[in-house]
């Protein structure tokens, strides 16, 4: 299968998402993607988020769109974790007797703030908000051994206004090297996440060689798209930092089985 996939995106069965799969997977085949996974929100750990979706009703949807295009499509989850073991059981006990094809664990959320927004950086530094929350992703995907792909390892970048806005090896490398042992041992993806470069320069080369000396062999792309307009957005730029790491293959998921695509 040609190398062009994208495992981390959300339709209207999300909380926050406005548009059908048929949309996106319509948009995803026009961009040339040969996979596409439906990743909808499971967000038990945050009250505001707490609208979980119908997982019959997504399989349905995924299987009846599939009839309708070329491209492979998928369906699944992203639970949103934290260290509290709770949130992941109520995700993982919501769709496990649907036999999703891939689930994502992701850190939104921590000591009861979501890090997009600007109320959790008031009166940090860098340090203060980067740190904390790689730490809480280490722990987080603990609770759920599951998962697939660990998502978005920095998306506390994103709504960041820190004139030095990328995560960095250096911010924490004991944390990523626990961390890359951790998903090595269990095969378990790192993902490219191309949403939270967020109009900056991709960035991460320095995280994927580290991975890539720790043993990790391969990633995958996500571009979190919530909107036909994101979907497919910088996959070639995660691509090419992929192979300028020494990583050499990316990896697809059907009833959580991996198959592995070289790049």
């Amino acid at each position: 299968m040609n190398w062009l996939v994208d495992t981390h995106t959300h339709s209207n069965h999300s909380f926050d998402g406005k548009h059908s799969v048929l949309e996106m997977a319509q948009t995803a085949e026009k961009m040339g993607l040969k996979y596409f996974a439906i990743t909808d929100h499971l967000e038990f750990e945050y009250e505001p988020w707490n609208h979980p979706f119908d997982p019959a009703a997504q399989r349905r949807d995924v299987e009846q769109v599939q009839q309708q295009v070329a491209l492979k499509l998928a369906y699944g989850a992203e639970i949103g974790l934290t260290a509290d073991p709770i949130h992941a059981q109520q995700g993982w006990d919501h769709i496990k007797d649907h036999d999703p094809d891939v689930v994502i664990g992701s850190l939104h959320i921590l000591d009861g703030v979501d890090v997009y927004h600007e109320p959790y950086f008031v009166g940090k530094t860098r340090e203060q908000a980067y740190i904390p929350y790689i730490e809480n992703i280490l722990a987080a995907i603990k609770t759920l051994p599951q998962i697939n792909i660990v998502g978005h390892y920095d998306f506390v970048c994103k709504g960041a206004t820190f004139e030095n806005r990328p995560m960095t090896l250096a911010d924490s490398p004991a944390v990523f090297d626990e961390l890359f042992a951790y998903l090595v041992h269990n095969g378990i993806g790192l993902e490219i996440n191309t949403a939270v470069w967020k109009g900056a320069e991709p960035w991460g080369l320095d995280v994927l060689k580290y991975y890539r000396e720790k043993g990790g062999e391969f990633v995958t792309f996500g571009t979190d798209s919530h909107r036909p307009s994101q979907v497919g957005l910088l996959i070639d730029s995660a691509r090419e930092l992929a192979l300028a790491a020494g990583i050499n293959y990316t990896a697809i998921y059907e009833k959580r089985k991996p198959t592995f695509i070289k790049l």
